[in-house]
């Protein structure tokens, strides 16, 4: 599971673009990296260049992300697996049999977007996360603490 990586182009001082068909995250979490599209010409080593991100793309992933967090505040079940993709998003969950309905979880959902509660990022410590252990809904994945 996880959130695609952005998708964008990479402009030359000459005006050219280069077509960013997928952007990934390398061996450590501060090492970007933009994937040419296929047949795509590469840039020169040390050539400047201007990134420009899918917006539309972005923000709808964005929208889709957050919409999977707040399906695990309406299932507050454990967690099997998750995607997020532009046309479709999925949590899966364990659920127990509950008589939970997909109507009544499409309902409460709505709720919860049509009261536009603001959406922030708020980082926690190892310390935090470890007293709190039931901020981490997956089943079978754990944070790196």
């Amino acid at each position: 599971g996880g959130q695609p990586g952005d998708t964008g182009t990479l402009e030359r001082a000459d005006g050219g673009r280069i077509a960013i068909a997928a952007t990934i995250t390398g061996e450590t979490k501060d090492e970007i990296i933009h994937v040419p599209a296929p047949e795509q010409p590469l840039p020169a080593v040390g050539e400047r260049l201007k990134l420009s991100i899918d917006w539309e793309r972005r923000h709808l992933l964005m929208r889709m992300h957050t919409a999977c967090h707040l399906l695990t505040v309406v299932c507050p079940f454990p967690i099997t697996g998750a995607a997020v993709a532009e046309d479709d998003s999925r949590v899966d969950f364990d659920i127990p049999d509950t008589g939970f309905t997909k109507e009544d979880v499409t309902a409460r959902l709505m709720e919860l977007v049509r009261a536009d509660h603001p959406v922030f990022t708020r980082l926690i410590t190892d310390e935090e996360l470890a007293a709190n252990p039931g901020l981490v809904k997956s089943k079978n994945v754990r944070p790196p603490v």
